[in-house]
């Protein structure tokens, strides 16, 4: 199973989902907190800028977030590779 298809299915079926539930349920965090760590770069999640209150109230295409946890997945395990070398 893909990672688009694990979100699909806990989403059922849904392509997307808003800001304020990605924020919560996948980084644990309030939807100010988590626009703030986008805007000045702590967390990098591919997303256009529109504007201020743009963000929050957008609708987050599951492609989009399914990118960002495969890629997330990839700099972990290259990081225990890393790690288990030593």
């Amino acid at each position: 199973m893909t990672t688009l298809m694990l979100l699909l299915a806990r989403h059922d079926g849904q392509e997307d989902l808003s800001f304020r539930e990605m924020a919560k349920e996948y980084f644990g965090l309030e939807p100010e907190a988590l626009e703030r760590k986008m805007k000045n770069g702590r967390i990098q999640f591919d997303l256009p800028t529109k504007g201020a209150n743009a963000i929050r109230t957008s609708r987050i295409p599951l492609t989009h977030l399914a990118k960002y946890i495969q890629e997330r997945r990839a700099a972990a395990i290259g990081g225990m590779k890393e790690y288990g070398q030593d």
